[in-house]
């Protein structure tokens, strides 16, 4: 999007096969959404229920901070809890099915959440290179005046691994 950056940092420490602290960092600027800047941070440990060579679950509960600025004059700063949970099914080795749910709220107010959804395709090309489709949804309960509280994106890419 034009006026729009965003920087994310996942960190994944494994513990045991199952148990793993998982830490989920994004900051964004988003003019179009009237957001100057934005932080939101999430610490977790995330118990793995589903490992197999098709398929993967991952549900991670933990707490949360979001810090929030926007360009009508609000800002906000919020000490809470959340969860991140993905999940994975391969149809074959070549075509895999992703999800992903990312989850904020703050304790002191039921009425502030932020919730980020992502389910798609994935086809691997080769074994470094993937193609990928997806659909985004990025929902914030209370946005800037005049902006919608849920944005749906339709998403396609290129995947390397190194």
């Amino acid at each position: 999007s034009v006026n729009n950056r965003t920087f994310g940092l996942h960190y994944d420490q494994l513990y045991s096969e199952k148990v793993r602290f998982i830490s989920q960092s994004t900051f964004l600027v988003d003019h179009p959404h009237k957001i100057d800047r934005s932080f939101k941070q999430l610490a977790a440990v995330g118990y793995t229920f589903v490992k197999s060579p098709k398929a993967f679950l991952l549900v991670a509960p933990g707490l949360g901070y979001t810090d929030q600025k926007e360009s009508v004059g609000s800002a906000e700063k919020d000490f809470g809890y959340g969860a991140y949970e993905t999940a994975s099914y391969a149809f074959t080795k070549a075509l895999s099915i992703e999800q992903r749910a990312y989850y904020l709220g703050a304790f002191d107010t039921a009425d502030s959440y932020h919730y980020t959804g992502y389910l798609g395709l994935k086809g691997q090309v080769t074994p470094s290179v993937a193609m990928t489709i997806g659909f985004n949804i990025v929902h914030d309960n209370q946005p800037a005046p005049g902006i919608e509280k849920t944005d749906y994106q339709l998403m396609s890419g290129l995947q390397l691994k190194f």
